[in-house]
């Protein structure tokens, strides 16, 4: 059975931008772009380290009272906020298509005034916010933004990709009820995926980072689970590079469950055209 996955990340819930008249149109007031030099600049969130291997350049937004600021991002992430995808996620399955490379390698400092017109929800004061603060009207500015400055155009289609099916292996689950009441934790390095409370759907989005595939949760597992999955990391491929368990044998012998290949159809953003802005 085919369906849409991963909804979390894929939802786009924001008001096409080609749906406003111009005296709807949601835009920043001013705003001021400028390139910065990829090899020296500091980069944003997650341990102070870029995003991710390819795409994902720079952090989150800050978010102050009339004012946000991008640091340090690429061109390829302000897309993923704007369209409300998880970079990691977008850059590991493909989900942005088409577009120069620069849209990858180039970062970028962009500070604008948020109208006070617009009512934006703010974050609680000192905290960065994520996916722009959860609020459609911002990633509405902010593709009217990229439309206007970056002069980009893009257009959703279905894509059939390879995927997976997470079921439970022979044997049954191995996995043990979380009894953590508050927020867990999800600690993930390279080789290793821990938590003290994870769902399936979690960890089905987490595996598809790992296998740069789609993973649709079919083990009917409901709830939370404390689980610890040690395996060798998978290259692009999806070939491991070490004697260590494969992370298909890990996922088996450690937590009870297993992968089986399928097909899906995926939502993909396909960049129709972009050109690099002027500074100002």
């Amino acid at each position: 059975m085919r369906r849409s996955v991963l909804v979390m990340t894929l939802a786009m819930a924001v008001m096409p931008a080609a749906s406003q008249t111009p005296a709807q149109k949601l835009a920043f007031e001013v705003v001021s772009i400028r390139q910065i030099v990829s090899d020296s600049a500091p980069q944003g969130a997650r341990g102070g380290r870029t995003l991710g291997p390819r795409g994902c350049k720079g952090g989150p937004p800050q978010i102050d009272p009339g004012r946000i600021a991008f640091q340090n991002n690429s061109v390829y992430t302000l897309i993923t906020m704007a369209y409300g995808l998880d970079c990691l996620n977008a850059d590991a399955l493909d989900l942005i298509a088409g577009g120069p490379g620069w849209v990858k390698a180039d970062q970028y400092v962009i500070q604008a005034v948020i109208p006070e017109a617009a009512q934006i929800r703010m974050p609680p004061t000192g905290q960065m916010a994520g996916l722009l603060n959860g609020d459609p009207k911002l990633q509405v500015m902010l593709r009217n933004l990229l439309a206007d400055r970056f002069n980009l155009m893009v257009h959703r289609e279905m894509k059939e990709v390879s995927a997976y099916t997470l079921i439970l292996a022979k044997g049954g689950s191995r996995l043990t009820r979380s009894t953590v009441e508050g927020p867990g934790f999800i600690r993930g390095s390279t080789g290793l995926l821990a938590s003290n409370k994870m769902s399936m759907t979690t960890l089905a989005y987490m595996l598809a980072l790992n296998t740069h595939r789609p993973v649709l949760d079919h083990t009917a597992l409901t709830g939370d689970f404390a689980l610890e999955l040690k395996f060798t990391p998978l290259d692009s491929n999806g070939v491991g590079d070490s004697n260590s368990p494969s992370l298909f044998t890990a996922l088996e012998e450690q937590l009870g469950l297993k992968l089986e290949a399928t097909k899906d159809s995926v939502e993909v953003l396909v960049i129709d055209s972009v050109q690099k802005p002027s500074e100002n």
